[in-house]
């Protein structure tokens, strides 16, 4: 079964965000989720920009995000914790 859903995080989101580095900004966030027998596959996309404050001036600058992931997922019995 493949479920999807895209959304996106503008101004609102980020200052929404208590102690955010992030000034503004408008990312498209397109997620997908493939669930199958034995285990799911999350595949991720973040596309955009972000203005963010220069460490060494303070000055405002816009920073480019483009970020793809496949996570997969195992479903089992097993656990990890000890």
């Amino acid at each position: 079964m493949l479920y999807g859903a895209n959304f996106l995080l503008n101004k609102t989101f980020f200052e929404s965000l208590e102690y955010s580095i992030i000034n503004d900004g408008e990312v498209e966030v397109q997620l997908k989720l493939n669930k199958k027998e034995r285990l799911t596959e999350l595949f991720t996309v973040f596309i955009g920009k972000l203005t963010l404050d220069c460490d060494r001036c303070g000055e405002p600058f816009s920073f480019p995000v483009d970020y793809d992931n496949e996570t997969v997922l195992k479903h089992g019995k097993e656990s990890f914790i000890d």
